[in-house]
């Protein structure tokens, strides 16, 4: 079967064979383009402090949690 051909099923017993077409995903299958990574990299986690976040969520709590 080429690329952008449909494929055609006979329909499903007792609906007369009545023929439908499958759908095929809708996924783009591209290559990708000049001057891209193949295989990219993560950039290094930054250190923090265990406390920094904790404390910003205490600041960031809604009024109605008292």
């Amino acid at each position: 079967m080429s690329a952008g051909r449909e494929r055609r099923d006979r329909g499903a017993p007792g609906d007369g064979g009545a023929a439908r077409t499958v759908r095929r995903p809708r996924r783009a299958t591209l290559p990708a383009p000049e001057g891209s990574d193949p295989e990219p990299r993560d950039p290094p986690a930054e250190q923090r402090g265990s406390d920094e976040n904790d404390a910003r969520l205490r600041e960031d709590r809604p009024p109605h949690w008292g």
